[in-house]
């Protein structure tokens, strides 16, 4: 995994880098470390190619800040599932982070309980989107990656895969079986006939998931529970 510190505060950024450091070695995971002290030098070695899986970003810089930053990973990586966290001394930033949607938001200074909490969760993300699907379309064996799924749903006892790009696949398997496989802290089951990839949802509200498409959802009243919790665990927040 390829893990970005980007910090203009040096000391700040060396405790980052021995927490995630520690973090890989316990867990015993590889892990890349890159620091910056300007979001302007990550920005142009992300326009020559470099890409990664997390960040951990200041806001405040003396020239271009966090937002400004967050807005041009996603410009520039958009195909892929950056994990965003914020690490700021001052919270008057907070309102314009949400269309970046990171994944947390933290004031400094920052613990290194937090720090392992967030990579807990990165991982768990990451491998997650680093699984796909087989299926076959006219004898020709095809793959479609997990993130990209948005939500499945059965009919006429097949699972129908709607994903970003607006395709409907078409394939054998039960819902029940599908879900052992691919369960996830994203994938979660919310009805008998449905599973969701929390991606993907834009709103929770009342029994529905309202997906990003303006798709809704229902949910079983059996799931509700499991559904409260995940929303809350994958820090989408209520609505």
């Amino acid at each position: 995994m390829q893990i970005v510190i980007c910090d203009d505060d040096m000391a700040f950024c060396e405790k980052i880098e021995d927490c995630v450091g520690l973090y890989a070695k316990e867990k015993q995971i590889d892990m890349k470390i890159d620091v910056f002290y300007r979001a302007e030098s990550l920005i142009r070695k992300m326009e020559n190619g470099f890409s990664f899986d997390a960040i951990f970003l200041d806001i405040m810089f003396p020239e271009m800040n966090g937002v400004e930053t967050g807005r041009k990973i996603r410009a520039l990586l958009y195909e892929l599932p950056i994990e965003i966290v914020y690490i700021s001394g001052r919270t008057d930033y907070c309102m314009d982070l949400f269309e970046v949607e990171p994944m947390n938001f933290h004031i400094k200074p920052i613990h290194r309980r937090d720090i392992e909490r967030d990579l807990d969760k990165i991982v768990r993300r990451h491998y997650a989107n680093s699984m796909y699907i087989c299926y076959y379309d006219e004898m020709t064996r095809k793959t479609v990656w997990l993130r990209d799924v948005q939500y499945i749903s059965t009919e006429n006892r097949r699972l129908i895969v709607y994903t970003n790009d607006r395709q409907k696949i078409s394939i054998k398997g039960s819902l029940n079986e599908f879900y052992k496989r691919y369960q996830s802290e994203q994938l979660v089951r919310c009805h008998r006939s449905y599973l969701v990839n929390f991606a993907y949802v834009s709103r929770y509200f009342k029994n529905t998931l309202i997906m990003k498409d303006g798709t809704e959802i229902p949910i079983g009243r059996k799931y509700l529970q499991e559904i409260k919790q995940g929303w809350s665990r994958y820090d989408i927040g209520f609505y």
